[in-house]
């Protein structure tokens, strides 16, 4: 079977190059071929590199949204399974891909992640119940549980590809932020199994722009709007 752990960077060389040294030393498979899909967002010079795996790198010529990167990378290349993984996330102790695979397999999983830390080891809110309208105002998220959760935060998502491309992938018309959780939601609508590899953890050194950032402050506004909207239609 081939993985396809995709990346998407905006002039985040460094964070890149940081994670996939952790992919070199932490991920393991046996049985399956990963390939690491990095896409540049933006014209910037470098490429990155890996000592065990095979990378394909896209340079944009235009800027694209979080979630039309990640459809474009899935498009360039088949797979059997399909990852979505940030540029700030690292690897710090051993994901095996082989036990994660069987697994997801077995279970009949079409979206999953590790567990996801900071950098102190404290479990992050990468799990969450539906979007309301007062995160519109407040943008704060109700914490989740293990066993009880609505949607997954995209910072380390693990899909099946069959099923990725019955919910047509990611919704473009998100730029960025609420992707994942759309995409979540739909999964749910339609019978996707959602689920956590808890055997395992994940480091998100998070940059929460759109808490600093004006222009990223409005785009998640927008962005959870948007969501509100077409749920409210359907």
């Amino acid at each position: 079977m081939d993985i396809v752990l995709s990346i998407v960077s905006h002039r985040q060389a460094e964070l890149v190059k940081k994670l996939l040294q952790s992919i070199d030393e932490f991920l393991i498979s046996k049985s399956h071929k990963i390939i690491l899909m990095v896409t540049e967002n933006t014209d910037s010079n470098w490429y990155p590199s890996s000592r065990h795996f095979e990378v394909i790198f896209v340079r944009n010529i235009r800027e694209k949204g979080f979630g039309e990167n990640h459809n474009k990378a899935f498009e360039y290349r088949n797979c059997d399974y399909f990852f979505i993984v940030n540029p700030d996330i690292q690897l710090f102790e051993k994901l095996d891909i082989d036990e994660i695979i069987g697994w997801m397999s077995s279970n009949k999983i079409g979206i999953a992640s590790p567990i996801v830390v900071d950098c102190s080891g404290i479990i992050q809110n990468f799990l969450r119940y539906d979007l309301k309208v007062f995160d519109i105002v407040f943008r704060k998220r109700l914490r989740a549980s293990l066993s009880d959760f609505d949607w997954i935060a995209g910072m380390f998502l693990m899909t099946n590809s069959a099923d990725f491309r019955r919910l047509g992938g990611f919704d473009p018309r998100y730029f960025m932020y609420v992707e994942d959780c759309d995409l979540c939601m739909a999964a749910r609508a339609k019978g996707v199994n959602l689920s956590v590899w808890d055997k395992a953890k994940v480091i998100h050194n998070a940059r929460r722009d759109s808490r600093r950032k004006v222009r990223y402050l409005m785009i998640h506004i927008a962005s959870i709007i948007k969501y509100l909207k077409k749920r409210f239609r359907h």
